[in-house]
Parts: C-alpha cells; structure tokens; sequence
C-alpha cells in the first residue's frame, strides 16, 4: 500500500498495480459509464439538464475526481452518438467493447511505441497489426512493412513521402543524384518539378498532404471522373504521357485548368498515383486494375528507372477486401438477400485488386469500430524497380531519418525502431491495440457478416425512402405540432399516392444513401411537360426543400430520437423525374449505414422520420431556406441585380393551387 501523505487523494488518483489501489479508477470508470449511459437513453445525442462546464478560471485548490469528471461530461452535451441506429450523419461509427477495453488497457500501461526499448512486447502487436491487415487486403504478409498512424491524412503523409524518395532518388539525375545515400530526406527537395495524380472525388486530404511535403496543393492533379465517380484512365494515361512529352494534347487541354497543364508541360516527375477504394461521399472505387496496368506501361513506354509509387486510398474500403478471403456464404438470416449480394459481389471484383498497389492506407476508427484515431499505412514491398538498395526491399527504408545518431538511447534493446522512419516521435499504442482487438474478436467471418448488414440496411433505406406514400392518410407522430393544415387537393394529383425522394446514387454498391426529395405538391408535368421552369429554379428550390430537412432533423435531434443526416452537395447533374430533367449544384441529403446496431427495422424508422419532417415544413420555413440559397447562387454567379425571390418563387409555384391559395404562404407573396 502506498503511504498516506499530506497530498491526500493527489496520489490517489495515480492508479497502481494492486487491486486495492485501482479501486478510484474502477469507480471513476463505473461512474461516468453510467452517466453516459443515462445521458444516451433518451435519443441520439448526449443531453444535459444542467449544463455546467468547467469555469473559464483554474481553481487554485485540488477538487475531487468525480467532480473534474463530471464536468468533462458536461462537453458531450449535444455531441452525436455515432453509435446510435439512427446516426446516419458520417462515416465515423460506435467503438466495440473489445476496442473500447483495449484502448483503455493501452493508456493504462500508458507506453510509447517510439522504439522497442520503450514498449517492448507491443512492438510485436504493430508487426502482427502489420501482418493481419496485410492478410486482408492481399498483400504478402512476410514482405509487407507498415506503420500506426493519426488518421487517414497521416497514411497519405507516409504514402507520398516514399514517392517523393522515389521519384527523386531513383529518377533522372538533374531532379537529385541517385548516388547521395540519404536522398531528399537530408538533401531536400531543392525545386524538384514533382506531381501528384489523383482523382477528382478524390479525398481533399491528397491536397492537405503536398501542401505540407512542400509540393504545394497545385502539384496535386486531379483527373477527371467517369459518370460512376471513378477516375478516367483514359485522360490519366493521357497526362502521365504529357508529364514525360512536355506536350499537351487536346484531351488535357480540356480536361485539365490552365494552372496544370502547364505544370504538366514543364515535365515534372512523379510522386504519386493515389487511386480511391471507397470515398467517404459515396463509396466510389477507381478501376484500381487498370491504373496499375496503366502504371506499368508507363513506365515501359518511356523506360523509367523508376516506379511511380501506387497508393489505395482504401481508409474506408478496406473491410471489403475480407470478401475475398473466403468464401461469400451464410446461412438462414445470415445470408444476405440477392440484391445486397450483388452489391457486394460488385465491391469485391474491384477492390481485391488492392493487392497490385504499392501501398494502401487503412482506418481502423472508421469501418474498424475503434476510438479515434487508429489508422495504418501498408507497403506490399513487392516491386524489386522500388527497392531502396539490392539488399532491402522495405519501402519504409527509403523514408529514415537521422534518429540514429541523436537518439542512441532509443537503439539500446530490441530491432524495432520506428523512430528510424516515423513522423511521430510519441505514439500510443491505443489504436494498435484497438484494432488487434478487433480483428481477434471479429474474425474473417464477422467482418463479412457486418457487411452483410450494413449493405442489407442500406437497400431497405433505399426502399423505404421511395417507397410511395399516401399524402391523404399521414401517420400521426411526433411531429404532428409542426405539421400546417393539410391542403385538401394536390395540383392535378388524380393519385395521391407519390413517391417523395429519389436516390441519386442507386447504382451505388457501398453503404451510402444520397437522396433528394422531390416536391410533392408539384406535378412532375407541370416542369416537364409544360416547361414552366427553369433548371437553376428547380435546383434551388429543392435544395432549400432538403436543407429544410436537414435543419429540422438536427433541430429536433437535441431533443428526441430522430435520424440524423448530413448535407451533400452534389457538383455535377442530378437527372430527376426518371431523367426528364437534369439540375446541377444540387444540395441533397446523405445518410450513411456504418453502425451495425442500424438494422433493417432502425432504417425504415429512419425513412418515416425524414418523410415526416419533410410533409412539416411550413411555408415561411422553406421561403427562408430559399432566400439563403438564391443569394449565394446570385453571388456564386456575379449577378449584381438579382431576380425579386417573389419573382422566384412564383415562378416555381405558379401551377400550384393549394399552397397559393393557403393564406400562411400568400401573404408572403
């Protein structure tokens, strides 16, 4: 036992190693478990009835833990519980059991994974992180290397500073010479010309990451998009030939603004070809296939004497490649239904070619179900062209530092030593941990089966959503003191059964829903076939409509057990009303299925929230959404002189009888 001192319970909160002395962290952890407990029953969001945080002066005299606890707490209120079914909001999910315990054992014991002289038997835990998710993606787990990371930016990091070595060490010898042992890690970059390929609906993090290799964001070429989101091999093996040529062709004069072409004809070299595996905004998935084939023939083409480094940004993606581990199969519910099936089918014919990458980024705290932050970066080690030297073949090699020889005392036991290639000089074990926990606990086959749920949640979403709904016979609910008077008659509807959201991604296979809610007191042939609109009318229009929704629903989040959503921009054309009319800059609405806890009955719940919330928004509510749109359409455009929002709005409900006539909105006219 310790001895008691004059600090009294000071070193009390210091727990120890016997049973008795980490009886304060044993209650503390009860204790706040049971107020988050309590704080979550009621809804998708921590509340407090008294919100009292910690005051804006540090008090001069010790208070007690619960006490400091408590008040921590109090900084949930009104924070999202991602694990919620009806969290819908972001790709971030609930943590397990399993990772939430490891986490905490990890920052316990409280070591630094800066070398094996500080953390001993954990640096066995990142080699054996190292080999599992190797596994899974199909890399070789003997060859692989890799490193825990901060994020999925910090795997980009790592990703585009082994380019930048290759490309610089091992490329022409005017960019730096091959001969110098240390490369651009002691020498520099010295106005290397370098660039970055990427795609358009790329992450903007690829941006974030040569802005502060020293590339600049203007390095980063972003190509083009198929209609599916997925980079244009086309027009990308049209650019790397341009990078070498110094010559622009037609396609990359109009694929690309002015600014890259011309740093594409001042022929720079390649750092980096960051293909996607699964976007945050829509689970989209280059043809990572083809960017290698594409990769290769490059380099044949123009005899490079280096590789451009491959990198899947697949921080989202990664699960999916335990499709390919075994066998697609299941039994009684849990096998999936055909149409979730074949999403799935679709995903693992594309992202198992992960395996042909050079690198891969995963996060752990996304689709991995740990406490932020848990991310790693992979090397496949696999191509001999990228070796650093004859006798290494480990990317992360190319990338030491200077430790050795201002940090001998990090060298004294062991062979692992991070500190060698790592950003980090401190780094916990706690994401480590997590998701070795994890991947104990899941297995091959609870990866699969909680992909299975989330696909199968997703298509019942989808269902729900546009499912036909009767306008005359709305289900009472929680809204119903938000709801106006109904109109009586619905502007030449013979059929009051309509569908009132179209999604805009269908086609989709991942586990994100973008939808937009289609404006149900407007006939579709009023806009199509008698042509009273005006495409940036209509866009406006229902995307002050989904913004509505949206507000609603965070509105009454804070307060009740309601879907939360996040907003989307969509750049390009929306095709509605089964592709009679196309919009662009469309604002709609996207939910996503990461929680497993989201099952199919949580998703249809989630649809009768939103179409409740949409069948109660009142005139003025929408009008004022409106306004806040049309002024930033009318700055974005330049236009000095605006069209009157009356102008505006008339012309959009002109063939609309029931709202006009309806004195709450008239007045506003």
């Amino acid at each position: 036992m310790r001895e008691k001192r004059d600090t009294g319970f000071i070193l009390e909160n210091f727990p120890g190693l016997h049973e008795n002395e980490a009886s304060l962290l044993k209650n503390s952890i009860e204790k706040s478990l049971k107020s988050l407990s309590d704080l979550a029953s009621e809804g998708s969001r921590y509340q407090f009835q008294d919100y009292d945080p910690f005051p804006n002066s540090l008090n001069l005299a010790p208070q007690n833990i619960t006490s400091s606890i408590e008040k921590c707490l109090h900084y949930l209120h009104n924070s999202p519980i991602w694990g919620h079914p009806k969290n819908l909001k972001n790709i971030t999910a609930g943590a397990s059991t399993s990772a939430i315990t490891a986490a905490l054992i990890a920052n316990i014991a409280n070591s630094n994974m800066v070398s094996e002289s500080f953390c001993y038997e954990l640096s066995r835990a990142e080699k054996l992180l190292v080999r599992y998710a190797a596994e899974i993606i199909g890399f070789c787990p003997e060859r692989a290397s890799g490193i825990s990371t901060f994020g999925g930016t910090g795997t980009l990091l790592y990703a585009l500073r082994v380019g930048i070595e290759k490309a610089l060490r091992q490329g022409p010898e005017s960019q730096l010479a091959r001969s110098t042992p240390d490369g651009s890690m002691a020498r520099g970059l010295h106005g290397a010309k370098l660039v970055v390929f990427t795609s358009q609906a790329a992450h903007y993090s690829v941006k974030t990451c040569s802005s502060w290799l020293g590339l600049g964001s203007d390095s980063v070429i972003s190509v083009p998009t198929h209609a599916d989101g997925s980079l244009n091999t086309q027009i990308l093996r049209e650019a790397l030939n341009s990078s070498i040529t110094g010559k622009a062709t037609e396609i990359i004069k109009s694929s690309f603004p002015e600014r890259s072409v011309k740093i594409l004809e001042s022929r720079p070299n390649t750092a980096g070809i960051i293909a996607t595996a699964g976007t945050t905004s829509g689970f989209i998935l280059d043809n990572l296939h083809e960017i290698r084939n594409i990769r290769d023939q490059f380099i044949e083409d123009h005899s490079l004497n280096y590789a451009p480094h491959l990198h899947a940004d697949a921080v989202v993606g990664w699960p999916w490649c335990a499709l390919n581990t075994s066998e697609m199969t299941g039994s009684g519910k849990s096998r999936p239904s055909q149409e979730a099936t074949l999403d799935l089918h679709r995903i693992a014919q594309k992202i198992h070619f992960i395996a042909l990458f050079d690198s891969a980024g995963l996060d752990f705290h996304k689709t991995g179900y740990t406490p932020i932050s848990s991310s790693l970066i992979l090397f496949s080690n696999k191509n001999k062209l990228t070796a650093c030297s004859p006798e290494s073949d480990d990317d992360l090699k190319l990338i030491t530092g200077s430790a050795g020889s201002d940090a001998h005392f990090l060298f004294e036991e062991g062979d692992y030593h991070p500190c060698n290639y790592s950003l980090e000089t401190t780094r916990s074990s706690s994401g480590i941990l997590s998701a070795l926990s994890n991947l104990h606990t899941f297995g091959i086959k609870g990866i699969q089966k909680i992909l299975f749920s989330l696909t199968e949640s997703r298509r019942t979403l989808c269902h729900a959503l546009t499912q036909s709904t009767n306008l005359e016979q709305e289900k009472p609910g929680s809204y119903s003191s938000e709801k106006p008077e109904k109109p009586k008659e619905y502007c030449n509807h013979k059929n009051k059964t309509l569908k009132l959201f179209q999604i805009t991604n269908i086609e989709d296979p991942g586990t994100i829903t973008i939808f937009t809610a289609l404006p149900y007191w407007l006939n579709k042939n009023d806009i199509i076939d008698n042509e009273v609109h005006d495409n940036d009318y209509i866009s406006i229009a229902i995307s002050a409509i989904n913004k509505c929704i949206y507000n609603s629903l965070e509105k009454l989040s804070l307060k009740e057990n309601v879907t939360q959503l996040s907003p989307h921009k969509i750049e390009g054309p929306t095709q509605l009303y089964e592709g009679k009319i196309s919009v662009n800059n469309l604002i709609a609405l996207k939910a996503h299925i990461t929680s497993p806890l989201t099952d199919a009955t949580s998703a249809i719940d989630s649809a009768e929230d939103i179409k409740s919330i949409y069948k109660s928004i009142k005139p003025e509510t929408f009008i004022k959404e409106a306004s806040n749109i049309l002024q930033k359409y009318y700055a974005n455009q330049k236009i000095t002189q605006p069209l009157k929002l009356n102008d505006f709005l008339v012309n959009f409900y002109k063939h609309q009888k029931p709202i006009i006539k309806d004195p709450s909105f008239a007045h506003l006219l």
